[in-house]
């Protein structure tokens, strides 16, 4: 277990580092913007408690707010995700071993992995943009943000996935 929080811990700084000093700096075309912190709450292991993985989302969340000035729109869309993230690993994996489960590639297969991290990626883009615009008089705009930063933030994901997430041999 000392090894999964240290884990955890680590994962949780480089996510946090790059999606500062890099992502937060990119806006393609003033639609774009990657999320790749979001993968941190997708990469959580199964068998940590529920109010563990809401303190979690809450704290990258609140991290993200601090570095990138925001009111607490990352935090509160962070904590709502990692909410609903158990519900939503269920649609996908039918079962697994709690003790050792954590999601990604290699665990769940591609199909699984993208189908799940979609609809966790997709949600919280959603919530974020609706609660960062509060107004739907440009709603076309806010649907091109959505689909934009969740497509960018779907394919470094998945990259990031493919290129540090190794098998879990026994």
């Amino acid at each position: 277990m000392s090894k999964t929080i240290f884990t955890t811990i680590l994962e949780f700084i480089l996510i946090a580092l790059v999606q500062i000093l890099l992502l937060n700096n990119i806006h393609l075309f003033g639609y774009m913007q990657p999320l790749l912190y979001i993968w941190f709450i997708i990469l959580l292991p199964n068998n940590f408690p529920k109010w563990l993985v809401m303190i979690l989302g809450f704290s990258m969340g609140f991290t993200m707010d601090i570095f990138s000035s925001q009111l607490g729109f990352h935090t509160a869309t962070a904590t709502l995700t990692a909410t609903l993230r158990p519900l939503l690993l269920s649609w996908f994996v039918n079962s697994f071993d709690n003790n050792t489960f954590r999601p990604s590639i290699a665990s769940m297969g591609f199909i699984s992995f993208l189908g799940f991290a979609s609809i966790v990626v997709i949600t919280h883009t959603l919530i974020y943009f609706c609660i960062e615009s509060f107004s739907f008089t440009e709603i076309w705009r806010l649907l091109l943000k959505i689909i934009s930063s969740t497509f960018i933030s779907l394919v470094l994901i998945v990259i990031c996935d493919t290129l540090f997430v190794k098998a879990k041999i026994d």
